[in-house]
């Protein structure tokens, strides 16, 4: 006799990142994220929450590097934790 186990799940509230990024950036994102077998979203939800918490450093140059850059861009449009997005926003803004 087959059975089924019942389990209560709590969806988590996310919220949309919606970015221009370099196109070459994007698509050597995207396959990397493909080869390791990892969402996009799974991926920048992690580096969002590591940013937030201080255990992931950016070189200043290299930030002013890819701000000023003025190249083809991609749209990076993904959901992540709410909470996690709303802590990496106000440490950006810092």
């Amino acid at each position: 006799m087959a059975g089924y186990i019942k389990v209560e799940v709590k969806k988590l509230e996310t919220k949309q990142i919606n970015t221009q990024v370099n196109a070459e950036v994007f698509e050597e994102f995207q396959k990397k994220c493909r080869e390791r077998n990892l969402q996009m979203c799974t991926v920048i939800e992690t580096f969002a929450r590591q940013y937030s918490k201080n255990r992931y450093k950016l070189a200043e140059e290299d930030i002013l590097k890819w701000k000023n850059d003025l190249g083809k861009t991609s749209t990076l449009s993904t959901p992540i934790n709410k909470e996690v997005y709303n802590q990496f926003k106000d440490e950006v803004k810092a």
